[in-house]
């Protein structure tokens, strides 16, 4: 069976200006390793298929605080310019079409400053009712104090799978936004989360299982320049 990859896509499309800032939307999509911006119109909609008897049917995962660290040189040496995209809580909820067609979700609008950046900070986030935005929210609501809630099925039984993980995630890369249009792929690849083909199962009804699927789920964010909206890493 082959291995299917569950590919969350954070794009920042960047207009940029004279005046040196761009104005970046932050946006997600979810799709296959097959599945990309160029070929999603044309598939039908499916659920992820781990190859292990586990099918994913919907994943919501719950960001904060999210951030590009960037770098520059001077005479003393290199220091840190981030930028902050949005501090509350956002919810990635992909289900259906949106998780292997290419559907995209916008989190995000924020001014960034042209530069070269090494690398996005996020915060997987424990939602709690007092956080802003919660009471207005009814999807962020049903999140109550988890994080992240994984349906699906397991040798044809339904399961839900959740977490209260709270942890702060990033991934390096080299992302150049001068002037003109830009994109960030930031990829979470769900078929290593449970095992997956070639990894023995992990059954997401144990509980013993609880802290590996967790740690799973952080090592599985990737990040890389995708100016081309293509699912793939840039190439000079």
């Amino acid at each position: 069976m082959n291995r299917i990859s569950c590919l969350l896509v954070l794009t920042l499309a960047a207009a940029c200006g004279g005046s040196g800032s761009s104005q970046v939307a932050l946006s997600a999509r979810a799709g296959t390793a097959a599945s990309t911006a160029a070929t999603a119109a044309g598939q039908q909609s499916q659920p992820l298929d781990l190859g292990n008897g586990i099918i994913l049917t919907h994943l919501r995962v719950v960001l904060s605080e999210v951030k590009l660290e960037g770098t520059a040189s001077t005479d003393a040496g290199t220091t840190g310019d981030e930028v902050e995209f949005k501090t509350a809580p956002m919810l990635l909820d992909l289900a259906g079409a949106s998780l292997d067609n290419g559907t995209t979700q916008q989190i995000t609008i924020s001014d960034v400053k042209a530069g070269t950046y090494r690398e996005i900070k996020f915060k997987i986030h424990k939602l709690s009712s007092s956080d802003p935005g919660v009471a207005s929210d009814a999807a962020l609501a049903a999140m109550a104090s988890h994080s992240i809630i994984v349906d699906g099925t397991i040798d044809g039984t339904a399961f839900t799978f959740t977490s209260a993980v709270d942890a702060q995630q990033q991934a390096e890369g080299t992302f150049n936004f001068g002037d003109g249009s830009h994109a960030m792929t930031l990829n979470l690849d769900a078929s290593t989360w449970f095992g997956g083909t070639g990894a023995s199962r992990l059954d997401p009804r144990v509980g013993g299982n609880q802290s590996a699927i967790e740690n799973n789920i952080q090592k599985s964010f990737k990040a890389f320049q995708d100016d081309d909206h293509n699912g793939r890493e840039d190439h000079s």
